[in-house]
């Protein structure tokens, strides 16, 4: 068996000594712990306003040759939109629950073998009239709700401290606020198409919230 090993037994002015310094070490750990953490807010504090800069320059950059007049919007700009457009977006989830008939998701959410089928009969020119949502325009609406969802989700993730600067949530953010601007396009076709195929300005309708009666 290994020998126990006993230590020396200290003297009274050894440990007043040794308390002193684990005094002195502890309240040093505190002072630069409180410094470490004052370090970390004051660089995020540079890194936000480093990228402020850069984006105010881009702007700069970009529109100095006479450009369009607005330039593309500031961070605080987009947070502030973001903001509205997820208000929005709550609204209209909240509507497709509590809202008339022809607003509730139950009334136009489809399965996707009917949202083909109707895909396929209106490129054939004889797809049925619906008053309300068709089965098309349904899904679109469902995928316009996803898109700005996720776009609203990932932008607030942004600007939080776990993930700022991440290239990763930014392209996907990117990809997502792209994504929504092609389906407001093939959403605005998919109008025009129906529109032309019935016989009706469904502009007015979505407006108005009317339609003529079923044939």
């Amino acid at each position: 068996m290994a020998p126990k090993h006993h230590p020396t037994p200290l003297s009274g002015g050894d440990r007043k000594a040794l308390a002193k310094e684990l005094g002195k070490s502890r309240a040093m750990t505190s002072i630069l712990a409180a410094q470490s953490a004052d370090a970390r807010a004051k660089g995020e504090a540079l890194i936000r306003t480093a990228d402020k800069l850069l984006a105010e320059s881009w702007n700069e950059r970009m529109w100095a040759d006479g450009g369009p007049i607005d330039p593309s919007p500031t961070i605080d700009q987009a947070v502030s939109g973001g903001y509205t457009i997820a208000g929005l977006l709550a609204a209209r989830i909240l509507w497709g629950f509590v809202g008339p008939r022809h607003a509730r998701f139950s009334n136009f959410v489809r399965p996707p073998r009917e949202v083909l089928a109707y895909v396929r009969d209106v490129a054939l020119l004889r797809a049925p009239r619906y008053i309300g949502h068709n089965p098309a325009g349904g899904a679109m609406i469902v995928a316009l709700l996803v898109a700005l969802a996720g776009t609203c989700v990932t932008g607030y993730m942004m600007i939080t401290d776990a993930y700022w600067g991440s290239k990763m949530l930014e392209h996907v953010h990117e990809f997502l606020a792209n994504s929504t601007i092609g389906l407001v396009v093939a959403h605005v076709l998919g109008v025009l198409i129906a529109s032309f195929e019935h016989r009706e300005n469904l502009v007015v309708s979505m407006i108005s919230g009317r339609k003529r009666a079923a044939d």
